[in-house]
């Protein structure tokens, strides 16, 4: 079986380093010329709380694709989602008939890359592990082998040979489950990624921080409950959020009890998250385009139609783009006005 890694980033190397130890046939893509080049020279390095190693996988500047020719049984999309429709065109042609692409991305682009190879062929992967790229051929995890990691599924809930298949591939990387609620799943995370990684950027705080500082923590309730009120209009059934039941966010905003209790469980939850910062604050960091778009501007776009207002996602989309220009530096005051 060979697999291909379309995007050897954070996420990408991570799954790739796993799956090298365990003796799968790999091949990393990316456009990132010194990441590559540094992966087939000295090797790909894997940091988690748990363990170090280093790999030998094989790893192709997307310029030496074509030369190389290979044919692949599925390729994991670990793209930055405003790379979705040319990246899975540029693989398209390198996946075997009978294969498929799965989107190991934020956001929700199933669709996307549907649309050019056939939705038939696409699966998703919800990721529930945190990484970062530590440098070039080093990748880190950032929370404990022992928190969930992955959530497989096919677009239509099915039960299939394929995506039973997927599990036990990635059950190397961490602990992963087959999800009958994909979009329930993707929803979820994508809640969770518009209320951590943009405050987190804005913020310069940890994922940890967020939900532990008073004013980040209701402001991400906000836009929680924003969201979840545009995915009950449109009939979307959540999966919890980080294990908290969807309609507690938009109780909290009716009563100071269930706002309370909500809380509690945010500040509890915090505990299970390292000491990251999400890709957006990597993104920052690094003055690379995010992916606001995608996320909370993904939200303001679906929202079209319904009756909700998603005021604080809005003002939340400007404010990342005027950090991406520069002109506001990450700071809690950032948050302030929208308590």
């Amino acid at each position: 079986m060979k697999i291909g890694i379309m995007g050897a980033g954070a996420i990408g190397g991570l799954i790739g380093g796993y799956l090298k130890k365990s003796n799968f046939d790999i091949t990393l893509i990316d456009s990132w010329h010194e990441n590559i080049s540094t992966i087939n020279n000295d090797g790909l390095k894997i940091t988690s709380v748990e363990e170090i190693f280093q790999t030998h996988p094989k790893a192709l500047h997307i310029g030496e694709v074509s030369t190389n020719d290979p044919l692949f049984d599925f390729v994991i999309l670990s793209v930055k989602s405003y790379d979705t429709e040319w990246a899975t065109t540029f693989i398209k042609r390198f996946i075997k008939k009978d294969g498929f692409v799965v989107s190991a991305q934020n956001g929700i682009n199933e669709d996307k890359i549907g649309s050019v190879i056939g939705k038939n062929n696409v699966l998703g992967c919800v990721i529930t592990l945190g990484a970062t790229m530590e440098s070039p051929g080093h990748a880190m995890r950032t929370t404990t082998i022992k928190k969930p990691a992955f959530a497989l599924g096919e677009i239509d809930g099915s039960n299939t040979d394929r995506v039973t298949n997927l599990v036990e591939i990635f059950n190397h990387i961490g602990i992963s489950k087959v999800t009958n609620n994909l979009y329930g799943e993707r929803w979820s995370k994508l809640i969770t990624n518009c209320m951590s990684n943009p405050l987190c950027s804005l913020t310069g705080l940890t994922s940890q921080q967020i939900r532990t500082n008073k004013i980040s923590r209701q402001v991400s309730i906000e836009i929680a409950s924003e969201i979840i009120s545009i995915a009950v209009e449109k009939g979307i059934k959540i999966e919890k959020i980080v294990g908290i039941e969807p309609n507690l966010f938009l109780e909290a905003t009716q009563s100071k009890q269930k706002f309370s209790i909500l809380e509690k469980k945010i500040i509890e939850g915090a505990k299970t998250f390292g000491s990251g910062k999400p890709s957006m604050s990597q993104d920052i960091i690094k003055s690379r385009k995010t992916e606001i778009n995608e996320l909370n501007g993904y939200i303001l776009e679906i929202s079209k139609g319904t009756k909700i207002n998603p005021r604080t996602n809005s003002a939340i989309v400007d404010l990342v783009k005027k950090l991406e220009k520069g002109e506001i530096n990450p700071k809690i005051e950032n948050l302030s006005h929208l308590v």
